[in-house]
């Protein structure tokens, strides 16, 4: 799952690019884009809100866990 982190990070890029492109339609399918994913970030807030407000259970962000070696044997 991507982090609010991660996604502001991203859109960030998204702009930086739009800044320093020269064709106008690149420059508008990434500011789509860019539009895009602001959208779906909040439809995710809102339904994180409102299941909140339900107290339904959210499934608890996993931090990076240390990689195994897959060779290990359990």
């Amino acid at each position: 799952m991507l982090s609010n982190k991660h996604i502001h990070e991203e859109i960030k890029k998204i702009d930086e690019v739009i800044d320093v492109e020269k064709n106008e339609t690149a420059k508008a399918n990434l500011k789509a884009t860019s539009i895009v994913i602001k959208l779906l970030h909040n439809i995710r807030t809102n339904m994180v809100t409102i299941m909140r407000h339900f107290n339904i259970n959210l499934v608890e962000s996993k931090k990076e866990e240390e990689k195994t070696d897959s060779t290990e044997v359990k």
